[in-house]
């Protein structure tokens, strides 16, 4: 993973440093010539960056929610089985794909049907309605991932 960072990050400085002279040499402004050299910079790191944030934030999710069940299941003398490290990272990519639309499912039923009641009450109901969305899609996951 290292040598891919290292790789896009020297793309993006040859870019940064070539592409204005040639984009000058061939008489385009400077503002082309700025445009030009961001948008070729930006595609480098765009990728770099995705490919190293592919999956982190839910494999993360998935530790903080499913780690009290765990815990849980091994104070209850149930041997927790571990997903394999081959589909830990599908699972997480699923996981960082669909935590986020529990946030607006969250914010709506706050807003419509708890419009009345103090704000700690709609920050608890939002905050509920994305543990059990999160902790219903990191269960399927885990279990389908066992199979």
């Amino acid at each position: 993973m290292s040598t891919l960072v290292l790789i896009g990050l020297l793309i993006a400085i040859a870019v940064m440093i070539f592409v204005p002279r040639c984009a000058r040499a061939r008489g385009a402004s400077d503002r082309t010539a700025k445009r030009l050299r961001a948008l070729l910079m930006g595609a480098p790191l765009a990728a770099t960056l995705g490919i190293l944030l592919l999956g982190l934030p839910g494999g993360v999710i998935f530790y903080i929610v499913l780690g009290p069940y765990f815990v849980l299941k091994g104070m209850l003398g149930a041997n927790p089985v571990a997903v394999p490290n081959d589909a830990m990272w599908p699972v997480a990519i699923y996981i960082s794909l669909l935590w986020p639309w529990a946030i607006p499912l969250g914010y709506t039923l706050a807003r419509w049907r708890f419009a009345q009641r103090p704000l700690l009450v709609r920050l608890t109901v939002v905050a509920g309605v994305e543990y059990v969305w999160l902790f219903g899609i990191c269960y399927s996951t885990y279990r389908a991932a066992l199979y």
